[in-house]
Formats: C-alpha cells, structure tokens, sequence
C-alpha cells in the first residue's frame, strides 16, 4: 500500500488515505469511528485489515483527487532519528573515516513538513543545504531486536531531506539546531508497505535543485550500515514506537562540499527521487 496524509485547515483535520487507481481514498469514510491519522493505523495495528479491504469498489464520496494537497504521511512522529555519515561517498567527501557504529543524531518533531510545502530559511543561517534521505518508518513497537528479526518492525519506508544549516552545524559540536528548524524535514509523499517497496540496496537516490541532479547513489552500494542493523542498534538502548522515523543518512554531493560551495536560496526547488518512493518536492523561501 501507499498511505498519505491529506492535509487541512489545522492539524487536527489531517487524516489518512490510500493511494489507489481511483484517486485518494480517504480511510476516515471507511471508519468513521476508527483511526483517522497514518501512526493510528499504525498504532491500532490496522494495515492488515485496510490492506483486505476491496478498496476499488468504496462509495465515490470516499475518494478524493489524486492532486489533493498533502502533508508528510506520518504527520506527527513521537521522535525523528537520524544518522550522519552512513555513505561511503558522504565519509569520503566529507574526509571522515568510515564509521564502526551508526551516528545518531535527533531532529525536531516540529520541523516536519510535508510534500509541496515551503521550506523556510531562518534568520541568522547563510547555508542552508539539502540532504536525500531514505527514511524507515516503525509500526510496532520495537526494543532489544537483532538485525535479523529487525524489518518485521517496520511498516515501509518514506523519503526525507535532511534539511541542514551548515554554519550552525560546524559552530558547536552537536548538530541538533543545525537539524530542527521549521521546515527542515520535509518527509513524503508516500509510506509506502514494505511489502510493496523495492529492497533497499536496489533503491536509487536522487537530489535535484532547480532541475540539476546534485545527488546520487544506489543505495546497497553507497550506505555502510543497512536499515536493519540501524534499527537493531537503536532498540539496544531506546523503545521505537509505531509511527517513529529512521532517516538512513544521505549520499555525496551536499552543497557544503561542492566547489564552489553552493547552498539554498529563496525560489530553489529541490526535488528528493527514490525508486519505488516517489518524488519529494519543495520550493525554497
């Protein structure tokens, strides 16, 4: 399946739907009673059940355009994770030796943003650079996995841009302010099952800016520690929870190390491609 967030007047309004041949279902029409939001599927263990249902056949009511405005499919995680230097392409450009444990670091729930939404440059940041990330989101609650049994925790994946101000990154030692402005998660425009998703090392990763593509990987090739194994690591010391978010790390060719440099301007469109996930696309403001 590929599940979306529809996007509303206010938070509250947001709701889930399924992508289909029809359009948008929208999953509120079928449970009026039941979870309205992507993590309530996750949480109340519904996917099986939505996945079952004979959703060519709903009411017509129920299903919306495929052009309705979206917001990042999980649009209210408990914590976005993510890791830093997971690419062999990123150490070798950025200098760093290839590391022997995951890099973790955290992103700001509130800089979550979705598909077609701005991304807002701050006051006080010059360098302001783009990320393509694959991105897996948990649906069940996960603690003490091995990496072998770690995917039967997740319920897909997503694509994220890792937004990052790299002045602010490289002034002070931890990278979080860098990481959690407003808009600097845009996260979308699918979840898309696992059981529908491509495998990982077959996934091709793209960033385009104003249509130049400044990214590029396949991802078996390209990152060093695969979704499982950082799942697995994470859950050694902290609980992932239903509707939680991994983002995988990004591949070469970030504008901090392009020569010249080059970074984020008000008008830029970036455009985040993975095989199988879609486009993440976002104008700059």
């Amino acid at each position: 399946m590929r599940l979306v967030t529809i996007d509303g007047p206010c938070s509250m309004c947001r709701r889930a739907a399924v992508v289909t041949e029809r359009g948008l279902v929208d999953v509120f029409k079928l449970w009026p009673k039941g979870p309205r939001r992507v993590i309530d599927l996750l949480r109340d263990g519904k996917l099986d059940e939505l996945r079952a249902m004979d959703l060519a056949s709903v009411r017509p009511d129920a299903i919306l355009p495929p052009d309705t405005p979206l917001y990042a499919p999980v649009d209210r995680p408990g914590k976005i994770v993510a890791l830093g230097l997971n690419s062999r392409a990123h150490c070798a450009e950025n200098d760093k030796p290839v590391p022997t444990v995951p890099i973790l670091f955290a992103k700001a729930v509130t800089a979550l943003t979705g598909p077609g939404k701005v991304i807002r440059i701050p006051a006080g940041t010059s360098q302001v650079d783009w990320e393509v990330e694959l991105c897996a989101v948990i649906g069940r609650e996960t603690k003490n996995v091995s990496a072998d049994e770690a995917m039967e925790y997740v319920a897909g994946y997503t694509i994220m841009n890792d937004v990052s101000a790299r002045d602010w990154q490289f002034a002070v030692p931890q990278w979080y302010r860098a990481k959690s402005a407003d808009t600097f998660a845009p996260m979308g425009p699918y979840l898309v099952t696992l059981d529908e998703a491509p495998d990982w090392r077959t996934m091709e990763l793209q960033c385009h800016v104003n249509g130049r593509r400044v990214q590029h990987c396949i991802a078996g090739d390209d990152m060093i520690f695969s979704p499982a194994e950082v799942i697995s690591f994470i859950s050694q010391s902290q609980t992932l929870e239903p509707g939680d978010c991994v983002s995988l790390g990004t591949t070469s060719g970030v504008g901090y190390y392009t020569q010249p440099q080059q970074f984020l301007r008000p008008g830029d469109v970036v455009e985040c491609r993975i095989s199988g996930l879609g486009c993440l696309s976002n104008v700059v403001a």
